[in-house]
């Protein structure tokens, strides 16, 4: 439907300019806005989305993965899954949680607000 509205409005910016299609060419100005409003929604949605279901499987996986036994109390350092080489289902989890998180998803939905 975006193709077919794209392809009207070129169209009808080539022709001479009567009152049927100066309405239109507004309906189909109309149409393409709302059509990029809902992507830009649809856009922000799907990431907000992604962003939660890692977050949710990364917490899973830190509730199943046991603590190590610490030998000792001095030089106590926070528990790290790579380091007793946790399983990779468990650092890509957190590495794809960080990516997520470091998209200029904010920026592209700005910017495509600013194109409707």
């Amino acid at each position: 439907s975006q193709y077919i509205t794209i392809s009207l409005a070129y169209h009808c910016r080539n022709s001479t300019k009567t009152a049927p299609e100066n309405a239109l060419r507004r309906r189909i100005s109309s149409d393409l806005i709302e059509e990029t409003e809902c992507f830009g929604l649809s856009f922000a949605d799907l990431i907000n989305s992604m962003a939660s279901y890692v977050e949710a499987l990364n917490g899973w996986l830190h509730n199943c993965v046991l603590l190590p036994q610490e030998r000792s109390t001095r030089n106590r350092r926070p528990w790290s899954p790579r380091r007793v080489l946790a399983p990779p289902i468990f650092v890509l989890c957190r590495d794809w949680s960080a990516g997520i998180k470091s998209l200029p998803s904010d920026e592209l939905s700005g910017s495509i607000k600013g194109f409707s």
